[in-house]
């Protein structure tokens, strides 16, 4: 007789195994290694006490390896390459174990094993490089800092008037008083409007290259007229550079015979001005011409005296004097070859 197959339990038993397959595929562990991963300094914890890592703000991990259910760490894997997930650690000095100034090696797996971030994610450190971090606590005080202007490229300002001229800060209460500093970074553009009328913007306290904090209070900026900016200086020992065409290089030394005529002369700049003029590797240009290859005897030549192209754009150089006029020859050089005496 004829066995009846009963295809529904066929269906049922096939779509159980499935579901094992699919459960147990998802059930297996998978590692995760995301890259930039950083720890940085909790400033919200303590109001007494700063924490940093060599001196810096954050510390950027070589190596993370977390581990979690493969299907959770692959819908991980995507946010985080989304920018959705963002994992940064935030270390108080509670978390170090630091509760007064000093210094300690932390153990980075531990600190990541009690992360309640990791905790929240449903996954686990299991390796990290390095293992341990050096980290360092500071007290906080409350100092007087003197509040200066920049420009955005670093250069000091002279403000007409700062209000207030100092603010108050807790800053580390080993910081000597060349450090009690806010600075106020100013662009171009905000640097003429404070020129017309008194003009806001917020200071800032280097704590680190990577930890700048800003001043709760702003400060008002009058910059004074431009005109006024510029103070008269004598440059001495200016050195110059000769200019030439790829067609003279190699062929003439030239020979400039008024040095000591030419290396001093006088200027009306703003002090960046003339700090930036006297950087640079050459305060004087002499350019030579093909055409002076032609005139054996001295030459006659103004000179262009270099002044930094942003500076003078903005008025803040220029020369007090009339421009000297440089004398010079071109001495021939030896050349290789059967022509040259080689």
């Amino acid at each position: 007789m004829k066995k009846h197959i009963n295809y529904g339990k066929v269906l049922l038993v096939v779509f159980i195994t499935i579901l094992i397959w699919v459960w147990a595929d998802k059930a297996q562990d998978e590692l995760w290694e995301p890259q930039n991963v950083t720890i940085k300094a909790d400033r919200s914890s303590s109001a007494d006490l700063m924490i940093t890592f060599d001196g810096k703000a954050s510390v950027q991990l070589e190596k993370l390896t977390l581990q979690g259910p493969s299907w959770h760490i692959s819908d991980l894997r995507s946010d985080y390459s989304s920018g959705k997930l963002n994992l940064e650690f935030f270390l108080s000095p509670a978390d170090a174990g630091i509760l007064e100034p000093g210094q300690v090696n932390m153990n980075i797996l531990d600190y990541m094993r009690k992360s309640n971030l990791l905790k929240n994610l449903g996954i686990t450190a299991v390796d990290c490089t390095p293992k341990t971090i050096s980290i360092q606590v500071n007290r906080l005080v409350e100092k007087q800092l003197q509040v200066r202007c920049l420009r955005e490229n670093g250069g000091l300002l002279q403000p007409k008037t700062v209000e207030p001229a100092t603010v108050k800060m807790r800053v580390p209460a080993d910081w000597g008083p060349d450090r009690l500093v806010a600075y106020v970074e100013l662009s171009e553009s905000e640097i003429e409007q404070a020129r017309l009328a008194p003009y806001k913007k917020g200071a800032k306290v280097r704590f680190s290259s990577s930890d700048q904090r800003p001043v709760p209070s702003p400060i008002m900026i009058q910059m004074p007229p431009a005109t006024e900016d510029l103070r008269q200086y004598t440059i001495t020992g200016a050195t110059v550079g000769f200019v030439q065409t790829d067609n003279l290089v190699g062929k003439y030394k030239p020979e400039l015979l008024n040095y000591t005529e030419l290396s001093s002369f006088t200027i009306s700049a703003t002090p960046d001005a003339k700090a930036a003029y006297e950087a640079q590797p050459y305060q004087i240009l002499f350019y030579i011409l093909d055409k002076d290859e032609q005139e054996k005897t001295e030459q006659r030549r103004e000179v262009d005296y270099n002044f930094p192209v942003d500076f003078v754009r903005d008025g803040q150089i220029k020369l007090n004097q009339p421009k000297e006029v440089g004398r010079f020859i071109l001495k021939p050089l030896p050349q290789d070859g059967p022509n040259g005496g080689q």
